[in-house]
């Protein structure tokens, strides 16, 4: 009976111990989809993360500041924005989040 319980306290370690690198796995391989990597042209200013696969973000390239909507399948520009008024908001709001610009300084353009 003693090697019988020996066998399933080590089944049920092992279990856990398999559930374990699966979740770190995940949560890693996650983590660094959606970090913010560093790139010799492009900045990335701002995210605002939808779900797991959507996410809007404003980016820098050279001059020029864009609002993209990604998703899995597809990266689509919405709008170009001036970056005076962006820098401006940033020294008027210092700590104001992504949401909040938005709703502001995006108008639907038809």
């Amino acid at each position: 009976m003693d090697s019988m319980a020996q066998a399933a306290l080590g089944i049920v370690v092992f279990a856990v111990i398999l559930i374990g690198i699966g979740w770190s796995y995940k949560k890693l391989a996650l983590s660094s989809k959606l970090s913010i990597k560093n790139s010799k042209y492009i900045k990335s200013l701002d995210r605002l993360i939808i779900s797991n696969d959507k996410w809007i973000e404003i980016i820098q390239i050279g001059d020029e500041t864009i609002l993209i909507g990604v998703t899995n399948d597809s990266i689509t520009k919405i709008k170009e924005i001036n970056g005076d008024k962006l820098h401006e908001l940033q020294d008027e709001k210092e700590g104001k989040d992504f949401s909040q610009f938005f709703k502001k300084y995006y108008k639907k353009t038809d």
